[in-house]
C-alpha cells in the first residue's frame, strides 16, 4: 500500500511546510519528473519544493505550504462574475501550460487543489505530485471547464442558466476538451 502521509511541520531550515512521505511505491519515476519539473519551473503557481528524497519505492518531500483557502471555500467571489472567473481561468491555463510542456498533468484538477494566494492574488495548484496519473492535457482542460461552471454557478450545474455568449462559447469549448483559441477576447467580457 503506498497511502500518502502529509504532515505541517516547522522545518528549521525551511520554516513552515508539508511534509509528504509515501511508502512501498512500485514506481518513483513520475514523482522524480514532477519534483525535476517543479523545481526547474520555480513559478508562482506550484508550491515551491524545498527538498526531495526519493529512492527506489519511496519518497520524502518537503514542499511550501500554503495557507490560504482553496476555492472550494471562496468561490463566492466568483459567483456570477464573468469577469472574475476568466481572469482566474486565464492564470489557470497559463500555469497548467507550464507542467503540459513537460508532458505532465493535474492528477486531480478540482477546486479544493486550487488555492488564491493572498498575498499575489494568484492561484497556486496543489497536490501535483502522484506516482500515478492516468489524466491528460484534454482531462485537464475538462476540469477547467468544469470548475469555470460550477464557480461562476455557484453549484454544480444548472440547466437553465443564463451566461453571456461568449461565456459560453468558452466554457463550451473547455468542456470539450478544447483551450479558446485567442486569450485575448477575456477582457472584453464583464461582470453580469
Amino acid at each position: 500500500m503506498n497511502k500518502l502521509i502529509l504532515s505541517l511541520v516547522n522545518n528549521p531550515k525551511y520554516g513552515k511546510c508539508l511534509k509528504k512521505r509515501q511508502d512501498n511505491l512500485l514506481d518513483t519515476s513520475l514523482i522524480k519528473k514532477y519534483v525535476a519539473v517543479l523545481q526547474k519551473l520555480d513559478s508562482k503557481y506550484f508550491p515551491k519544493i524545498y527538498k526531495a528524497t526519493i529512492e527506489e519505492d519511496s519518497c520524502l518531500i518537503f514542499e511550501e505550504f500554503i495557507g490560504y483557502p482553496t476555492l472550494e471555500v471562496t468561490k463566492e467571489k466568483y459567483y456570477n462574475n464573468e469577469k472574475e472567473c476568466l481572469e482566474l481561468l486565464k492564470e489557470l491555463i497559463n500555469a497548467l501550460k507550464m507542467i503540459w510542456n513537460e508532458n505532465l498533468y493535474h492528477p486531480n484538477l478540482v477546486l479544493k487543489n486550487i488555492i488564491i494566494d493572498e498575498r499575489t492574488n494568484k492561484p497556486v495548484i496543489v497536490n501535483l505530485i502522484t506516482s500515478k496519473n492516468n489524466s491528460s492535457k484534454k482531462s485537464n482542460i475538462k476540469s477547467l471547464g468544469f470548475i469555470i461552471y460550477q464557480l461562476y454557478l455557484g453549484t454544480c450545474c444548472k440547466e437553465d442558466v443564463k451566461l453571456s455568449k461568449s461565456f459560453k462559447s468558452i466554457v463550451s469549448k473547455l468542456l470539450n476538451g478544447q483551450l479558446p483559441t485567442n486569450l485575448t477576447e477575456f477582457k472584453f467580457i464583464g461582470k453580469r
